[in-house]
């Protein structure tokens, strides 16, 4: 690993602060430089015989050094300029949350969409009552892509049951733009309500023809107010995931005696 650290100064300019060259083996700490003394430290006994070679490189010991205190620094002022060239031109996400149809009728998609942001670095996060979802909870994602005018967008999305009552929440956080934003589903589209209700009847017939009938009839109507494509089915124990998408039935039960 290799990098250098700066501060700033009332000018703007930067200083060197320290530098870093650090090597590794078999994932632990191997050898490092120490920038200031110029000798190499090393972390565990098997590096010290690398160590006393390396000391007597007194050209490896420069080239560290300048590496460290020049180049890395001109590295870090150029990144600097892009980033702050980023930030003044940075692009606040237009956020939007939307339900859509599963291929099961039990189920919904959540989506949430981010678009039209510059810088692409973005932080996206989809939480269930105040808990955020991962992977391992079905959430899905595009990754950042570009748009057509150098911005970028990002999609991410899970399904749930379209039972769950629980709050689900988009939270989007665009750091060069100083944006953070937090958006709530409401599980499922606007309501579309059929004009009419629908009607129904059903009839028995008891009796003997000779003594009279008897004839019950059952009357009632249901209405049926859909949210988008989801609709709240009319079976009774059928859990209507949102207010909206609700069902009513009244009903009235005549019963008529001819003889």
């Amino acid at each position: 690993m290799h990098g250098c650290e700066s501060e700033e100064d009332e000018n703007g300019n930067l200083k060197f602060k320290r530098g870093v060259d650090m090597y590794n083996y078999d994932g632990d700490d191997f050898l490092s430089f120490d920038d200031e003394h110029q000798v190499w430290v090393a972390a565990v006994d098997a590096a010290v015989t690398t160590k006393r070679k390396w000391d007597e490189v007194t050209a490896l010991k420069d080239y560290t050094k300048g590496y460290l205190e020049k180049e890395c620094m001109d590295w870090m002022s150029t990144f600097l300029t892009y980033s702050k060239q980023q930030q003044r031109n940075a692009t606040p996400p237009e956020v939007h949350v939307f339900t859509t149809k599963a291929k099961q009728s039990s189920i919904v998609v959540l989506t949430c969409l981010a678009t039209g942001f510059y810088p692409k670095d973005i932080n996206l996060i989809i939480k269930r009552n105040g808990r955020i979802l991962n992977k391992e909870d079905g959430v899905m994602s595009s990754g950042v892509r570009p748009n057509h005018d150098d911005t970028f967008q990002r999609r991410d999305y899970v399904e749930i049951l379209r039972s769950d009552t629980a709050e689900y929440t988009c939270e989007v956080i665009h750091e060069a733009s100083d944006m953070r934003v937090k958006k709530t589903w409401e599980i499922f589209p606007p309501d579309v309500i059929p004009d009419n209700p629908v009607v129904f009847c059903f009839f028995i017939w008891a009796g003997n023809w000779h003594r009279g009938t008897q004839i019950w009839a059952s009357c009632g109507s249901i209405v049926r107010r859909e949210k988008g494509r989801a609709l709240c089915e009319t079976n009774p124990g059928y859990p209507c995931a949102s207010p909206a998408a609700t069902r009513v039935t009244q009903g009235a039960l005549q019963n008529e005696n001819t003889s």
